[in-house]
């Protein structure tokens, strides 16, 4: 018998059925060859031994358990010394704030004395201050070496030494989230003059104290006073007129020592305001724009401004003069607009060993607006109520016109209504709202053009006809 092969679609059937057949005895054979294998080979476990897991699990724990009482928050016991707040440089004969801060493990309750001292390299006793935190006083070592007692801050106590003075009124104590700050008001004498260490040490209740340490370097010597204004008219400045505000400012060596002279009218130094400086070593007048650049306006005397949001410094009007100790700068400013109403006044002086004065607050400043003439007052007024007045006297003249159908009235009104637009325009209309003054004089002349082209006949009116 002879055999046919298949053609066509029986073909393709029957290739795809001998595929699938032979592609499930090539599996077999490898799922038996395999099984083969397996029975001759030692299997991996991929599970890690328990022995193994415990060991890790164990030595874990021992490492949190060693780790965590020596390492993790462990402190020594006694007295915490966090740090003093000086400025860089410190003047003699003048009093300022040096402020400590101070903590104990076990809480505040267990610091019993908080010390601070500003002393020289070279050993000398220095200036040794403390606060007793159980009475609450204050304390100065003396030149003897024992410790006068001022009292609580803010009482009347003061006491001195040959190296610095403390004052109770203005000294300051906080306790604050475990944290005792101690603000001391200090005078540094001239024998500390030069370059001084500021350490902190604490002892507390049971006796434990901790060993001084250095917080600061400061220099120490005679620099610049506060400043003083000698301007009389402090209350009489007007916004967009030119007002001159005058600062004299000293320091104890030389007025020339002196770098930087600043007069600040804002809210509070460091918010918006008008900033303006004068700097004696290049004879240059400046004020502060954007940000924190400072522009050039010059030098006083000389042809030059400079100009902010908030005011205008013009050099050609200020001036500038020094003798000893003293200089006096005249600051020529122009306060903006925008800047009407009540500020604060605040000088501040630094020398070139970055000595500086406080910002010293001399006072109110009053910004008023700038009073308006009598045009400006009428243009004003007539801004104001320029719609309203013509528009009604428009509506009521035309109403006349039309129960009297009269055309000299009409051309009457007509008149009168371009007379108020010229008006209008003189008195800066035109110039202060354009877009008003057009739009009333184009409503005027529509108006005048409507009664113009409707001049109707008299004995259409019918009001005319009920008469």
């Amino acid at each position: 018998m002879q055999y046919t092969a298949p053609t066509g679609r029986r073909a393709d059937q029957r290739a795809r059925e001998l595929n699938r057949v032979v592609g499930n005895s090539r599996a077999t054979v490898a799922h038996d060859s395999w099984q083969r294998a397996a029975g001759r080979m030692t299997p991996v476990n991929l599970i890690p031994p328990r022995w193994l897991i415990v060991c890790f699990v164990t030595a874990l724990g021992a490492a949190s358990l060693l780790a965590s009482p020596r390492q993790v928050g462990a402190q020594a016991p006694g007295p915490q010394l966090l740090g003093v707040a000086v400025a860089e440089a410190l003047p003699v004969g003048e009093e300022r704030l040096v402020a400590a801060s101070f903590g104990h493990v076990s809480g505040l309750d267990a610091l019993y004395q908080a010390y601070l001292v500003i002393a020289r390299a070279d050993g000398a006793p220095g200036c040794t201050v403390f606060f007793e935190r159980t009475t609450g006083a204050l304390a100065l070592r003396s030149d003897s070496g024992q410790f006068v007692n001022l009292g609580v801050p803010g009482g009347a106590g003061s006491a001195s030494s040959s190296w610095c003075a403390l004052r109770a009124q203005a000294s300051r104590v906080t306790e604050r989230d475990g944290v005792l700050t101690i603000e001391f008001a200090l005078t540094l004498q001239a024998r500390l003059e030069g370059t001084v260490e500021v350490f902190e040490t604490a002892v507390d209740r049971d006796g434990r104290s901790a060993a001084p340490r250095k917080q600061a370097t400061v220099r120490v010597g005679r620099g610049p006073l506060a400043p003083s204004t000698v301007s009389a008219d402090l209350d009489a400045v007007t916004a967009g007129r030119a007002a001159s505000i005058t600062a004299t400012y000293s320091d104890q060596n030389s007025w020339q020592t002196l770098t930087e002279l600043y007069l600040v009218a804002a809210d509070g130094v460091g918010g918006a305001g008008c900033y303006a400086r004068y700097l004696p070593a290049t004879n240059m007048l400046q004020l502060r724009g954007s940000g924190d650049a400072w522009l050039d306006a010059g030098a006083p005397g000389a042809d030059g401004a400079a100009t902010s949001g908030n005011c205008a410094l013009n050099a050609r009007a200020s001036s500038a003069s020094g003798a000893g100790e003293y200089v006096t700068v005249r600051y020529a400013l122009t306060f903006a607009a925008p800047f009407v109403g009540k500020h604060r006044l605040f000088l501040l002086a630094v020398d070139d060993a970055n000595l500086r004065t406080y910002w010293d607050d001399r006072g109110s400043l009053l910004i008023g607006a700038r009073p308006l003439s009598l045009g400006e007052h009428l243009g004003t007024f007539v801004r104001e109520q320029a719609f309203t007045w013509s528009g009604l006297f428009v509506v009521m003249t035309l109403a006349a016109a039309a129960v009297r159908m009269s055309p000299r009235i009409a051309w009457g009104a007509a008149a009168v209504a371009l007379l108020l637009a010229a008006v209008l325009a003189t008195l800066h209309i035109a110039a202060a709202e354009p877009v008003t003054a057009l739009a009333l004089a184009l409503l005027v002349l529509g108006a005048v053009l409507e009664v113009r082209d409707r001049r109707l006949p008299a004995w259409s009116s019918p009001w005319r006809h009920r008469a």
